[in-house]
């Protein structure tokens, strides 16, 4: 990248990151049945929990569309109410996922979201002892948590594990995003690297080719984000999927 692009990149993140995460947005539709901002201590753990539900969701292959993911949780927490933190056998996801009026939007590995919200709800009981924020406390650096994550819950692991990144995200930035991990520092978080963020980076000359992606890529590209802001580098992630 030529060092005269690093001023208007700047310039352009510092303008469009202060837009609204959609998963947690009030104005969106459908309604969330949780208040993502409430200083309640209660309630800040089951927004920890709910949105590690929505981002092992959040993947086009499994529900489509992001917004898939919001319109699943809503209509699984509007059945389930707070029991839905507490199921841990697919089974009983799969009925109600299957009358999910957007069933036919989701993705072709839709068979797989009783699975994968299961796991969550088994990592939060059996690891994290029903509490997201006194598990987070347990570890010195987000990528600690992240690793865990990625090893216990399902299609949130792998070499770059995008959708735990994007989790921390949510959860250790200050506004727009939640800020309900507040001992973790938002300078330590890495880059969740969807294939709209890739495509910035080819273009940028810090990555060869959109596919595959690999964690030294992250860690390139992240390192870059840092040079624009050293304190939140990941700051860049939605004005970089804006542009992708």
């Amino acid at each position: 990248y030529a060092e005269d692009v690093i001023p208007k990149l700047r310039e352009f993140v510092k303008t469009n990151s202060n837009l609204l995460q959609g998963q947690f947005d009030p104005r969106l539709s459908p309604k969330l049945l949780i208040d993502p901002r409430s200083k309640d201590y209660e309630s800040k753990k089951r927004s920890a929990h709910y949105f590690l539900l929505v981002a092992s969701l959040n993947e086009e292959g499994v529900v489509g569309r992001a917004e898939n993911a919001r319109y699943l949780m809503v209509e699984l927490h509007k059945k389930y109410g707070d029991a839905l933190f507490e199921i841990s056998e697919p089974g009983k996801f799969e009925k109600e996922t299957m009358e999910c009026k957007r069933y036919s939007e989701f993705g072709l590995l839709r068979d797989q979201i009783p699975n994968i919200l299961a796991s969550v709800n088994t990592f939060v009981m059996d690891n994290a002892r029903g509490n997201l924020i006194e598990c987070s406390q347990g570890y010195d650096q987000p990528k600690d948590m992240v690793e865990k994550i990625g090893r216990y819950i399902k299609r949130m692991g792998g070499p770059i594990k995008k959708k735990a990144w994007l989790y921390m995200r949510w959860m250790v930035r200050p506004k727009p995003d939640l800020r309900v991990f507040s001992h973790f520092s938002p300078s330590d978080l890495f880059i969740p690297m969807t294939l709209n963020i890739a495509r910035v980076t080819v273009c940028l000359g810090l990555v060869e080719k959109v596919k595959p992606i690999w964690w030294n890529h992250v860690e390139k590209v992240t390192q870059f984000a840092r040079k624009l802001f050293p304190d939140d580098p990941v700051k860049v992630d939605y004005p970089f999927f804006l542009i992708g």
